[in-house]
């Protein structure tokens, strides 16, 4: 949990942020680990076109454990923990825009919360 709340001070996020430890969702979504998609040529050029053009890049945690091969994606959730939208990650850069997270968000049908805290989720 440290490194996600770490993350979200580093990147001013501001909605809740649901942990899944046990990888519950991420398996059932179709996200896994790949060395192909995490370290491959569009994405060492990625990190190259940014470092160029001197973008901050997110910092490496190295005090903490992570696993680098892991692939994500974004999900969505509404006010009632139905899911608004799924992506599945191709390559470490495939993301959605910020613009289409936001418009998913500001088009769900319950309230949901934006106090950017961090939330594991249950096992059960």
């Amino acid at each position: 949990m440290a490194g996600a709340q770490r993350w979200l001070k580093e990147t001013g996020f501001d909605y809740d942020m649901l942990l899944d430890q046990e990888r519950q969702i991420y398996k059932a979504t179709g996200m896994g680990r790949t060395v192909s998609g995490v370290w491959n040529t569009g994405v060492l050029k990625y990190y190259t076109e940014q470092t160029l053009a001197q973008k901050r890049l997110p910092e490496d945690f190295s005090d903490l454990e992570d696993d680098k091969e892991q692939m994500g994606g974004n999900i969505v959730l509404d006010g009632a923990g139905r899911y608004s939208m799924i992506y599945v990650s191709q390559a470490s850069t495939d993301r959605p825009s910020v613009e289409k997270l936001l418009d998913v968000i500001k088009n769900l049908d319950s309230p949901h919360l934006q106090s950017g805290s961090v939330h594991p989720l249950s096992s059960h």
